[in-house]
Formats: C-alpha cells, structure tokens, sequence
C-alpha cells in the first residue's frame, strides 16, 4: 500500500481524505514524508494543488500536466514522447525505450512530464519523491522559465561513462541567462552526497526558492545547500518531471533499456506549497497580481484612461503599473493601493458593471475587498460594498482583460495567483 504524508498545511475540506493517510504515514521512514520546512514568523505553507499530485489516478491529469515539453523535442540520441508517460499503481512512470538501431540519430524514447502552466514563483516550496531508472539516462526534477532554471536534481541511475560515484549524488544547479540567450548563462552546481543510490531506492528532492535571489535546496526535508543568484530570479516557471539522454554521461545501454526493471523511473508525489500570511493577506506587502482567466498580469493602466487608471489583466511581466500594496482595513478586508499613482483602488459603482480603477485619494467601502484565500492557492477579491467578486472579463475584451466587481460566485475568471515583490 503507498501511504501518503503532508506537514505545515493549510487543508482545504476537500482534503480530509489525503489528510488522514498523511497522519497514518508520519509513522513510518522519513524518506517517505518530508514537506516544507518551517515557515516564517507570521507565515504558513498553504498547498499548491496544480502543483501537487500523488498519481494514485491510474491516469495522467490532464488539467495540470502536459505529457510533454511544449519548448523541447530532447536531446539525440533521445526524443521525448507521450507514449513514454503513463500512470499505474501509484506512480507515475516515466519508461525509457529503444526504439531503433544504434547507428540511427535517434533511437531512444524518454518521458517527460510538464505543468501546463509556468506557475511556479518565488516563495514556493516544492518536492518530488523518486526512485531513477537505472539505464544510462538522467531523470530530472527542475523547473524553468525564460532565461532561468532550477535544477532541483539530477538523478543518474546508471553511469554508462563508468563513474560510479554519480549514482550518490544530488546533482543541483540553476542557470541564468540574458534575454533566453544561453550564451551568458551563469551556472551555480552543487552537489551532496546521498548513502543510497538513487536507483536503489525513493529519495525526496526538495527547492525552496525564497525570493529572486536566494534559493534553498533539501534532501529527505533536510536542508543541503543553497545558491544565492547574480541575477534576480523573478520569471515564473514551469515543473518538470523527466527521463532524458545526456551526452556528458555517455548513451544508455541498450540491454538496460530493454529490461523492464531498469528502464523506467516511478515517482512516488510531487508536492507543493506557498508561504501565506498566517490569517489572510499579505498586509503591508507589495503584491503582483496573475489573473487565472488569461494568465495576465494586472496592471493600473493609465494608457486605458489617464484619469482613472482603470485595473486590467494585460501584461506580461511586472513593472511599475503592476504592483499594489495592501493595506488592512479590519476585519479581513483589505485595500489595494496602486503603484503606478499612489492611488486606492476601488470598484466604481456609478458604472453598472463596477469596474476597478485606482483614483481615490481616500478610502471607502467600494474600495474595501475580503481577501478569499481558495484551495487550489488562489485568491479571490469579495468587495463590501456590493457583496459581489472581482472578475478579469476576458469575454469582453480578451486583449485588456478589464477587472470588473460583477460576480456571485467565484470560477476562473474571478481567480487570481498573487506574488510578493
């Protein structure tokens, strides 16, 4: 039976039953459970479900996960395929094939595993617990972005060039790079050394990626090293999950790949989890704001209306114009003040549909919002005034995806992933 642990939650209703397989696992290894390390003072890890899945579904979810990477096709003599990717008994296995004669340029087929959206920000913890195949490929754990990488670990079962210390070793690195051009990467590798090798057994991999320039790595929850970046990591990126060739190890070993008890990597979870203010919202931060409608940031975009400078979700990257402050007005409510004119935000109720623009110099009830922290890791906006939830309209205008204050209840477009920064 595979048993599950998560630790530090905040755990939504619909949760109870993970939750109850979590207590019965704590008893057991470690190895098997490690989560989050302890949060900051005034902080609390809350899970990221698009992020998070025990495949115990005997099938891929495909609302979170793409069977392969929409940027990269693999390196020769390997190609990523879907048909490489599956899920069964409790994992999810990613089988490395050989699928024609060593002479050719391509001859194996690898798995690849990839969130379908780049979500994953500073200030999130994520882990990944494994046991790599053991046929001269590398299976990874990482995330990226444009122009930045997290490799979390680097797993070489099988050492096809011989080196028979790489089996022992979390392999760690990140890569930063001007403007996606790899030329000017900057690479910072580490390297810890594990007692089991990393095809014998599951070992928990783990990357706290603190803000845009400190990231923390762990191995079975126990911190191992850390990386302080020469340039911010502030591009939001995507998981991954992955078997591949790599030239620096040699080719697989075609045997290996031929035998199902070499050639394929399971992995037991993949967890994840971000730091929320304990009680609700980040008061007093500076804040971007993501709409999940069309994955826009919002901006107070005085090119729309330099008086008003009315919120759409129309950006993406965050400058000055996308960054609001919250300030606490009591009781669970907030305000949001825009960065871009030093102006509250509120809902104006003058127009039928509410819309959000930031032009008030004081505060008041139509600018007065209940943060709605929701269990997938979004957050919602409720204004006082007319009881009704902030949406990012894409329906009207999907180009400048207006905010408006018009709705009863909350789906994806009244859904919004937020950042510190």
């Amino acid at each position: 039976m595979k048993l599950k642990y998560l630790k530090n939650l905040v755990v939504p209703q619909r949760s109870l039953k993970l939750l109850a397989a979590c207590l019965f696992g704590s008893l057991l290894s470690n190895s098997a459970h490690a989560g989050p390390p302890p949060a900051p003072a005034g902080y609390q890890w809350e899970p990221v479900w698009a992020l998070t899945d025990e495949f115990n579904d005997n099938s891929i979810n495909g609302n979170k996960w793409l069977k392969y990477n929409p940027k990269w096709v693999g390196r020769s003599p390997g190609r990523f395929k879907e048909s490489q990717v599956s899920e069964s008994g409790g994992y999810l296995r990613l089988k490395n094939t050989k699928v024609a004669d060593t002479s050719q340029e391509v001859w194996v087929h690898t798995g690849f595993l990839a969130s379908k959206t780049h979500n994953f920000v500073a200030g999130y913890y994520s882990e990944c617990r494994l046991m790599a195949a053991k046929d001269g490929t590398v299976t990874g754990f990482w995330m990226s972005g444009t122009g930045t990488e997290i490799d979390v670990q680097e797993a070489v079962g099988f050492p096809a060039n011989g080196n028979n210390n790489l089996p022992f070793r979390m392999r760690m690195n990140t890569h930063s790079t001007v403007n996606g051009d790899w030329a000017t990467d900057i690479a910072t590798p580490r390297d810890h050394i594990i007692s089991t090798a990393v095809g014998d057994a599951f070992h928990t991999y783990g990357v706290w990626w603190k803000d845009n320039r400190n990231i923390n790595f762990y191995y079975n929850g126990n911190y191992v090293t850390s990386v302080v970046s020469g340039r911010p990591f502030n591009v939001p990126m995507q998981l991954n999950i992955n078997t591949e060739t790599q030239n620096w190890i040699g080719d697989p070993t075609p045997w290996r790949l031929n035998n199902n008890n070499l050639n394929t990597t399971l992995v037991d979870f993949v967890r994840t989890w971000k730091l929320v203010p304990v009680g609700g919202a980040p008061i007093g931060k500076t804040i971007s704001l993501k709409a999940v409608a069309n994955n826009k940031f919002v901006a107070s975009d005085s090119g729309l209306n330099a008086t008003q400078w009315p919120l759409a979700a129309n950006r993406t990257a965050v400058g000055a114009w996308e960054k609001f402050r919250v300030v606490d007005a009591g009781g669970g409510y907030v305000y949001l003040v825009a960065n871009g004119n030093n102006k509250y935000v509120y809902s104006n109720g003058s127009i039928g549909t509410w819309p959000l623009i930031a032009a008030s110099t004081v505060t008041g009830s139509w600018g007065k919002y209940k943060w709605v922290n929701n269990s997938d890791g979004t957050i919602s906006l409720q204004c006082i005034a007319n009881g009704k939830y902030v949406c990012a309209d894409v329906g009207a205008d999907p180009t400048n995806a207006r905010l408006l204050t018009n709705r009863t209840a909350i789906g994806a477009w009244e859904k919004f992933n937020w950042q510190q920064q």
